[in-house]
């Protein structure tokens, strides 16, 4: 009786050992989506600029712009998501609206595949001034 007693605590203790393991799951390791971008550092208002990511061929670009405009809103205009071609760039041609105000603007965003995406640190120009910081 002692041996059957003792084989069921060992069986307890064995099953909750085992319902309170979890296998380790391994996330591959991903690099980074590669992100140039090329961006005015200086525009002025009625103006068409380019903007362009130099990234991997066939990754989407979510972009835009963001600056404050003669009401004192922070305004950002999305540019169309695209795809980058084969060479991996991604470009779109922005006017600088009448109602923005002298100072600082930023183009941000991130890129994307099926598996990773990277966001874009804000790229900061200048609208009307050459010295916005």
């Amino acid at each position: 009786m002692k041996k059957i007693k003792f084989f069921l605590s060992f069986l307890v203790i064995l099953t909750v050992q085992m319902s309170c393991y979890a296998p380790r799951r391994s996330l591959p390791q991903t690099t980074p989506l590669p992100v140039e971008v090329k961006a005015p550092s200086l525009t002025l208002r009625g103006e068409k600029y380019q903007f362009i990511i130099q990234t991997s061929p066939l990754v989407t670009c979510h972009t835009g712009v963001a600056f404050w405009d003669t009401s004192n809103n922070w305004v950002f205009e999305e540019f169309p998501t695209i795809q980058a071609n084969s060479l991996g760039v991604c470009e779109w041609n922005w006017e600088v609206p009448v109602q923005a105000l002298d100072g600082a603007a930023a183009f941000r965003g991130f890129v994307e595949n099926e598996n990773e995406s990277t966001d874009l640190m804000p790229v900061t120009f200048c609208i009307e001034v050459e010295d916005c910081e």
